[in-house]
């Protein structure tokens, strides 16, 4: 089985070719008429191109027996190149229908071949035999008058072969006529009696009698074995039909097997899909939890820190009016001042590290999400395309199993199935269920089932489908906005530190300008100095506070919680700082007590600072 073999049998069998245009006989017309004229030509030309090794057409693959008509042509494209029109449905199945028809034309040639071989080899045995019983006719001119002669005659004549009988006869009665001659001429040489001549010729009779019976039943076998040859060939006839049935049904199954493949194929897709859309519900119902969570815990902190911040408050105010009457030297105080706006500075610096950071993770973290939604919309084109080609393909088979008018039926019961399961419409359901009484007609209730189960099927993914596309704009959107506030809290962050700067230059100059008022540069300093403490303090709640949130609604496992922890530990590390610096101060002015007890020089002390007050000049 080869293509040359299957372009020879369209040829003599189904095609007639006029001119470039090739056409199915008219004999043939009831079976293969509907196939059109340009699919039938365009397949007949990429056919002869495969033959000549003409690349300008859609070529064949190679021939193989076990493979279908649909695997070995996947693509429904023939004819030249620039022909890229798939052929129609229809067409595509009456052209596997020749190709179907071949292969049962070739088989069944070759069981005929098979069966006339054995024939000819019977016939063969049957001539052998013949002319092996003809080789022993020459010893019959041997016979003589006695008793030898008589036995050699019965097994020869025991033969059943019919040429030799007669033949046997003829050659037996001139013997006969020869020896009673001889027989006369010896009578009364040897003076034979005739009683014996009499017996040998009865015994000559009886031998003839029963050779006309063994031609009888020579007869009666060859009859029965007509018969039995007739019955034989009747039995491969129905074997071949058998076969035939044998080779479709293992088409279907095949076909049958395709289709619970895709099917699987598509439920497991469908599985990893609601898979993936419950993990992420999860994840964001954790986040969400998480959120609340930190939330919670940010607010108790914030309201602690307000209370110590207060508590401070209170002992900065004890200790001025306590302490009012001491003067510091101014360089201490710039000092101390300058330590502590630079540490406020690299923490801010650090802070921005800190951010810069979060944001190219949130970034990384977007391109994640971008890419996970690609193969998603991927995943749900293909289970879409694969699902809506195998209700097309059940649809066109349906639809080769009835007329035109049932085909319009068929349609309006899809149409009518669909807008019943988008909403409640009673005119949809009455099409619905008269389309379905039409069909009933025609085609089983599984299979006008099986086409509304698909049909709900694909409606409920396509439907899933938008959900997940919902949830993933969400999420999108909640990405944007997250990076909106980082960028704001940027903007925030240099505002403050410039905000910061200038004071600080303005601070400056007025501890120069005002060098000479003692109690006046103290408390502008230690003003400052709260102020600045506080801003600091609030924006960096602030920051942190903000940082969290879009922390929370952004967390993506271990990774973030680890960023989480680290910002806390740097947080109880400044309070911890700060703890240090106020103990440090009470423990300064402990010991500025302790040197300050006596009275008369805390009064004196006061007198200095009062002149120094009216006389701004005096350093």
């Amino acid at each position: 089985m080869n293509w040359k073999e299957f372009k020879n049998w369209l040829e003599e069998n189904i095609i007639e070719c006029e001119e470039l245009i090739v056409k199915i006989k008219p004999e043939k017309q009831d079976k293969y008429g509907e196939l059109s004229i340009s699919a039938l030509t365009n397949f007949f030309d990429s056919l002869e191109a495969t033959l000549d090794s003409d690349n300008t057409c859609h070529l064949f693959p190679k021939f193989k027996e076990d493979r279908s008509f649909r695997e070995t042509f996947s693509l429904c494209c023939f004819g030249k190149k620039f022909n890229r029109e798939e052929t129609s449905e229809s067409d595509y199945n009456l052209l596997e229908r020749l190709f179907i028809d071949w292969k049962i034309f070739v088989r069944t040639n070759l069981i005929e071949q098979e069966n006339n071989q054995e024939l000819l080899k019977e016939e063969e045995k049957c001539l052998v035999e013949s002319c092996s019983e003809e080789m022993l006719l020459p010893s019959i001119y041997c016979f003589e008058h006695t008793c030898q002669a008589e036995n050699c005659l019965r097994l020869r004549m025991n033969r059943e072969n019919e040429e030799f009988d007669i033949y046997c006869q003829d050659h037996f009665r001139q013997s006969i006529k020869e020896n009673s001659e001889t027989m006369n001429k010896s009578r009364t040489e040897s003076g034979l009696d005739e009683e014996l001549l009499l017996g040998i010729s009865n015994k000559f009779e009886s031998i003839g009698k029963e050779n006309q019976k063994l031609r009888q039943n020579n007869k009666n076998l060859q009859t029965q074995l007509n018969q039995l040859t007739r019955e034989k060939i009747g039995l491969e006839k129905k074997v071949k039909e058998l076969e035939i049935k044998v080779f479709n049904a293992k088409a279907e199954k095949k076909e049958l097997e395709e289709a619970e493949k895709s099917k699987t194929e598509a439920w497991e897709l469908v599985g990893k899909i609601d898979r993936e859309a419950k993990e992420c519900r999860d994840k964001v119902e954790q986040e969400k939890k998480e959120t609340e969570k930190v939330i919670k815990k940010w607010k108790d902190e914030y309201f602690n820190l307000q209370e110590r911040i207060a508590k401070e408050i209170n002992c900065l105010k004890i200790s001025k009016e306590t302490f009012e009457n001491i003067s510091l030297s101014q360089e201490a105080i710039i000092k101390s001042n300058q330590l502590i706006i630079d540490k406020f500075k690299f923490r801010l610096e650090d802070q921005k590290k800190e951010i810069e950071d979060l944001t190219s993770k949130l970034e990384e973290s977007q391109k994640r999400e971008e890419s996970f939604q690609g193969q998603i919309q991927q995943l749900e084109v293909q289970l879409l395309f694969h699902k809506r080609e195998e209700i097309k393909q059940f649809v066109s088979k349906a639809k080769s199993w009835l007329d035109e008018d049932l085909q319009d039926c068929l349609d309006t019961l899809i149409e009518a199935q669909i807008e019943t399961l988008e909403g409640n419409n009673p005119f949809a359901q009455k099409q619905f269920e008269r389309s379905q009484k039409c069909l009933a007609k025609k085609l089983t209730n599984e299979k006008v089932q099986t086409l509304l189960i698909k049909q709900k099927e694909l409606f409920e993914l396509e439907k899933r489908v938008a959900d997940i596309k919902q949830i993933y704009k969400q999420s999108s959107n909640l990405l944007e906005k997250n990076l909106a506030n980082f960028s704001k809290l940027d903007w925030k962050q240099q505002e403050s530190e410039q905000t910061k700067q200038k004071s600080f230059n303005q601070s400056t100059l007025q501890l120069e300008e005002k060098s000479c008022n003692r109690e006046t540069k103290i408390e502008h300093l230690e003003q400052q100095t709260e102020e600045q403490t506080e801003i600091v303090k609030w924006d960096s709640i602030k920051v942190d506070m903000e940082r969290e949130k879009s922390i929370s609604h952004l967390a993506n496992g271990g990774y973030w919680d680890k960023q989480i922890q680290t910002l806390r530990d740097d947080r109880l590390s400044s309070d911890k700082k700060q703890v240090v610096l106020q103990t440090r101060r009470r423990n300064h002015y402990a010991q500025l007590e302790v040197k300050l007890e006596n009275k008369q020089e805390l009064s004196q002390v006061k007198s200095q600072i009062i002149q120094s007050s009216f006389n701004p000049n005096k350093p």
